[in-house]
């Protein structure tokens, strides 16, 4: 008895952690390219995202919904959730996934485009992320997307 016991243990702990691992590696990353980046307003910038991401981005009705985490050469970059105002004005890495859209600022003001680092959005497998119906490879942003603040909330 106590060997089938323990054998149910070990078999179900190694359908946790297979199942674990299988949940990372849903994680979603966008390499943002320096080509695709756009000068915004003072020390904003923004890209536009591939189809799907606005499932889980902020809006009006959910501004604290995303839960992408922005990273610059690996480091997380923040706040998230800014005020697009705050990342014109105060830079310092605050960002904002908002609809289509990624808002941010370098960590040092610096112009991301030319400064050698590595943007990378990545979301975790979770409650907003499960709300993406299908995984979409990018598209680069052409001169003809939609402008800045296009469906941006006007409280800003």
């Amino acid at each position: 008895m106590k060997l089938r016991t323990s054998v149910s243990i070990i078999l179900l702990g190694l359908l946790v952690g297979t199942c674990a691992r299988a949940a990372g590696a849903a994680l979603e990353r966008f390499v943002v390219e320096p080509t695709e980046m756009r000068g915004e307003i003072g020390k904003a910038w923004y890209v536009e995202l591939p189809p799907g991401w606005e499932a889980t981005s902020d809006d009006v009705d959910h501004p604290q919904r995303s839960v992408a985490v922005l990273l610059e050469d690996g480091r997380p970059l923040g706040p998230a959730h800014a005020i697009h105002a705050t990342i014109r004005e105060s830079g310092g890495g605050a960002y904002s996934h908002w609809l289509h859209l990624l808002y941010f600022s370098s960590s040092d003001g610096s112009d991301p485009r030319a400064n050698g680092r590595e943007y990378v959005l990545e979301e975790r497998p979770g409650p907003a992320a499960g709300a993406r119906a299908t995984t979409s490879p990018g598209r680069p942003a052409t001169s003809g997307d939609s402008p800045p603040g296009a469906g941006e909330s006007t409280t800003e």
